[in-house]
């Protein structure tokens, strides 16, 4: 296990010898035990200690200590044919810590923390090979509650971080150019902008990752000769199935809230049918 902390860190660069001996340490402590809180997976009580001054340390941000493993994701990205860079958001809740300061909203008001928004990539055949990139920050309590927030620019939506991922799988596919490089992500990630990104990115010449992203907004679709469909998924819809897969949908307790009641639903298992359509639209 140290050779391979040593082999993926050894680049690393605190600022302090000292600082980078106890990165390694923390990080063999977080691996022989990675299901504890960072306080439960140190031995001791001045481990502990010692791994709070860690970080608190303004030398110690998550640029500087992801920096060497980056780069050994990128080597490791160079050998391969396929990538897939998956951006998501986690909710980092620090509820509990009522005097934390810095923190921000999470899913409602009474849950309070911080987001980490990630890149992770894969292999084709869906092996690990590292993280790319991330950004940990806290939601400005008036998120989504201003009545001009569909006019602002991009930039100023807490959604841009969406735009970013993607074009940080491009910066992968700039440094990585035999390998194809395709960013995936989920609902959130259906915004015009990335789609006009990889547009003009292709348009200049410049490395320009592909994408995968799960639909969320039905669009219009251009009216060229011969389309009679004038939205997205009606257009899919009247393409031939190509394929399906199973997959079993577990039995689940689940609370709603509508009109500002709650109310428990419960959900039965049930083996589902995914049906997959292929066609292509502007």
């Amino acid at each position: 296990m140290k050779e391979w902390i040593e082999e993926e860190m050894g680049a690393l660069d605190l600022g302090d010898e000292r600082l980078n001996r106890r990165a390694k340490h923390l990080l063999g402590r977080l691996w022989e035990n990675p299901q504890a809180s960072p306080k439960g997976a140190m031995g001791t009580h001045a481990e502990m200690r010692a791994a709070y001054r860690f970080f608190e340390n303004p030398r110690c941000q998550e640029e500087a200590i992801l920096k060497p493993h980056r780069q050994a994701t990128l080597e490791r990205v160079k050998k391969q044919e396929l990538v897939l860079v998956i951006q998501d958001t986690t909710e980092l809740d620090y509820s509990r810590q009522k005097k934390m300061e810095g923190s921000g909203p999470l899913s409602v008001e009474a849950r309070q923390g911080f987001f980490m928004h990630s890149q992770w990539v894969v292999s084709g055949q869906r092996l690990p090979l590292g993280m790319w990139q991330t950004q940990i920050y806290a939601r400005h309590p008036k998120v989504g509650v201003s009545k001009d927030r569909k006019q602002k620019p991009i930039e100023e939506k807490e959604s841009y971080r969406w735009l970013e991922g993607y074009r940080q799988a491009c910066a992968l596919a700039q440094e990585a150019p035999q390998t194809r490089v395709v960013s995936v992500s989920d609902r959130e990630g259906d915004i015009y902008e990335v789609f006009t990104e990889g547009q003009e990115r292709r348009r200049q010449g410049l490395a320009a990752a592909d994408f995968v992203i799960r639909c969320k907004e039905n669009r219009v679709l251009s009216a060229e000769p011969g389309t009679l469909q004038k939205h997205l998924l009606p257009a899919v819809e009247h393409q031939p199935v190509i394929g399906g897969v199973w997959f079993e949908v577990r039995a689940k307790e689940q609370l709603k809230k509508k009109h500002g009641n709650r109310k428990k639903t419960f959900r039965q298992a049930r083996r589902v049918r995914q049906i997959i359509r292929v066609g292509q639209v502007t």
